[in-house]
């Protein structure tokens, strides 16, 4: 949070954040903590009206973050921000930009849509979405998306909170008049 604030571009912006539900708890866990940090300009979103932080992610859901995304890169609205934020502490400061962007364009390549088998004899294949498919179009435990699931999860968020619908939002206070 510290890193975001402390680029001049971001010093005055709201800070939204969204969990994947997927997780369990862990997302009303971390948008309570993520709220505790005492900002005016933090918001915790959740995607029904009961409340509880955090948006869904199904084989329904994450073709519609796919599509939002690739809206937006068709219509060049997104773009790298100049001295992006990276605050891994996993990696040395001086290298995680290129590491992280690097990774990102990786997993964008191989996202896309992906034939899913069906689990019985009487059920039937469908199509899902990944980024972890391998150059068969197979889904291959040695790739992961998760950069590239945040980025179309964000892009489709993105979409719904300026459509204004995402419950429990005070539109006028993020977005002014």
């Amino acid at each position: 949070m510290h890193a975001l604030w402390a680029n001049p571009c971001l010093k005055h912006a709201w800070l939204i954040f969204c969990a994947e539900r997927n997780t369990g708890h862990e997302s009303g866990f971390l948008a309570r903590y993520f709220l505790s940090l005492g900002s005016k300009k933090l918001c915790a979103i959740a995607e029904r009206e009961d409340g509880d932080y955090g948006w869904w992610t199904t084989g329904v859901s994450k073709p519609e973050y796919g599509y939002a995304a690739r809206f937006q890169m068709i219509n060049r609205s997104v773009c790298y921000m100049k001295d992006f934020v990276c605050a891994n502490p996993w990696l040395k400061s001086n290298e995680r930009r290129q590491i992280t962007k690097t990774k990102f364009e990786e997993q964008m390549r191989r996202y896309g849509p992906v034939e899913i088998a069906p689990k019985t004899a009487l059920s039937t294949s469908r199509v899902g979405i990944s980024g972890k498919v391998d150059k068969d179009g197979k889904i291959s435990k040695m790739h992961t998306d998760d950069l590239m699931m945040v980025f179309t999860m964000a892009m489709h968020i993105w979409n719904r909170l300026l459509e204004k619908k995402v419950p429990n939002i005070n539109y006028n206070e993020i977005f002014g008049q």
